[in-house]
């Protein structure tokens, strides 16, 4: 469902199709608000459901400078970060701040990590760049393990493609929803509860489901004949 067809769902449930007493841009608002929450609504019901992961390579950077590393674009939150390169896998990482004296002290003392070994302290910039302390001595590859962000949606054909299209119709309900209140519309009750009802059916979907044994009553139609 692209937001053309998320915008057209929307003002059809409200009625809003002629007059549109709510603009487009309000209504895209709406939209990109309502994503969040399902989005927000999918990661209570499972933490890692936007979980995923890169690689990239750490380059050498002599002291007292951080090596860096480009973040992806859809990066949201950091979960792991681990070497890959044969023999050096036993390098932890540690986050720290790059205010700290630790830090500034990791960064002038420079990398040592030729023995495969070592603890490295790390800063996220700007949301878009890892920095490394020490920098490193030696070139590796690195694993970023992280939680992807779900993109805002601008153009008309622009889709939520990370959220599966049977979760889509939860964002037009609920950008009704922000709509009627923004009107002061008294159908609102009508439509937050069914929001609410949507809601606990994305859990439902999310939640992994538990196996369980089945359950067995002795003597339960023992004499029946088949």
């Amino acid at each position: 469902m692209n937001l053309q067809e998320i915008c057209f769902i929307a003002r059809s449930q409200i009625k809003d199709l002629a007059v549109k007493k709510v603009s487009e841009h309000e209504l895209i608002s709406y939209v990109n608000v309502a994503k969040d929450e399902l989005v927000s609504v999918m990661r209570q019901a499972r933490e890692d459901y936007f979980l995923t992961s890169t690689t990239s390579t750490v380059q050498t950077a002599a002291a007292p400078n951080p090596s860096t590393v480009s973040l992806p674009s859809d990066f949201l939150e950091l979960k792991e970060l681990k070497i890959t390169t044969s023999g050096y896998e036993d390098i932890d990482f540690l986050a720290s701040d790059r205010t700290r004296t630790q830090f500034r002290n990791a960064l002038i003392d420079g990398g040592s990590f030729g023995n495969g070994s070592g603890i490295c302290l790390y800063d996220i910039y700007g949301n878009t760049t890892l920095m490394l302390a020490p920098g490193f001595d030696v070139a590796l590859d690195l694993e970023i393990t992280y939680i992807k962000d779900v993109a805002d949606l601008h153009l008309p054909t622009d889709e939520p493609t990370d959220i599966p299209s049977s979760l889509h119709s939860y964002i037009p309900i609920s950008a009704a929803c922000q709509a009627l209140r923004s009107l002061g519309d008294p159908r609102l009750s009508t439509f937050e509860a069914f929001r609410l009802e949507q809601i606990n059916d994305v859990r439902a979907t999310i939640q992994p489901r538990q196996v369980r044994e089945a359950k067995y009553v002795v003597g339960f139609m023992e004499n029946e004949e088949w």
